[in-house]
């Protein structure tokens, strides 16, 4: 297989069926998915309509450096227009908001496949990575602007939650596990920690699990209608040298390179934590190691269960 364009649609068929491919591949997976526990007093959902001067300063604010989506419209082109555009694309946003809709044209990705190293004809040694319209993702960072101060407020994403969170990161995940290890030490006591990965996490995610669980947690109406056509029918293409593939459609998954993708995550998997009865998310701790070890395997063995229910897929 030597031609650009067979090259590209393989790649692109191998991307777009991982999900399937691992759901097929999965011998673990329980009937039927289980929801969470309703929380009482649900304080509803709802978008913030934006003024002009908060797209104009989205816009201002774009990248420059990002490479262009589907539709053509650069980042530096959309600087350009922003006296021209912003009143029209604050009515537009708004309406959209309220409609509970995203355009079809700006859930067509663009993936560029970045070798990794290994056999240049292995799809498996390819990392793919997407672009998606500049306009796509002003739109997108105030509906994720919104769900994050809900989420955070709501209990949808708790205070263990590190990567992709507002005034947090993986640092600050180390800097505590440390910290409790060095705390361990000087109270005598053994310390076990499990480092867990979860093979492709963003892309094997049902859409209906994660709507279940928006909707259970107060997000309805017009702001779930939203996020079902946010990720509802979304398709993509793979440019390869001077070859653009056919365009496929995804089924699974949190869009890569979109703004909510990582805010979307943090919710499907938030209440992992509640699996684990006798450790911390990260931690066991005792003075006898044979203990700490049964009672982090014992966590383990309930986290395996958390996620035959919760996230059966994994």
């Amino acid at each position: 297989m030597t031609a650009h364009k067979d090259i590209a649609n393989a790649l692109n068929l191998y991307f777009t069926s991982i999900a399937s491919s691992l759901l097929a591949n999965s011998n673990e997976v329980e009937s039927e998915f289980v929801p969470d526990a309703v929380p009482s007093n649900i304080e509803s959902f709802k978008f913030t309509l934006r003024n002009v001067n908060e797209v104009s300063k989205a816009i201002k604010d774009l990248n420059q450096t990002k490479a262009t989506g589907s539709d053509g419209i650069s980042a530096t082109v959309l600087k350009m227009a922003e006296p021209s555009v912003s009143q029209s694309l604050t009515h537009l946003f708004n309406e959209l908001l309220q409609a509970g809709q995203f355009p079809s044209a700006w859930k067509k990705a663009r993936v560029t496949p970045l070798f990794k190293g290994g056999t240049a004809t292995d799809c498996d040694n390819y990392q793919p990575i997407s672009v998606l319209p500049s306009t796509s993702k002003i739109l997108e960072s105030f509906a994720n602007l919104d769900l994050q101060n809900f989420a955070y407020k709501s209990g949808l994403i708790e205070q263990h939650q590190f990567a992709y969170s507002k005034f947090s990161s993986t640092t600050v995940a180390l800097l505590k596990v440390v910290d409790s290890w060095k705390m361990a030490i000087d109270k005598g006591l053994k310390s076990v920690s499990v480092f867990l990965d979860l093979r492709k996490a963003f892309d094997v995610i049902r859409h209906d699990v994660l709507l279940t669980k928006l909707q259970s947690h107060g997000v309805k109406e017009s702001e779930l209608r939203w996020f079902n056509s946010y990720l509802s029918e979304r398709s993509q293409c793979v440019v390869f040298k001077d070859a653009i593939s056919a365009l496929l459609h995804l089924s699974f998954g949190v869009p890569q390179g979109s703004v909510l993708r990582s805010t979307l995550f943090n919710i499907h998997i938030n209440n992992i934590s509640k699996a684990c009865h006798t450790s911390n998310v990260s931690l066991s701790s005792s003075k006898d190691i044979d203990l700490a070890e049964h009672k982090v395997n014992e966590d383990l063995r309930s986290v395996r269960h958390w996620f035959r229910k919760k996230w059966p897929y994994l």
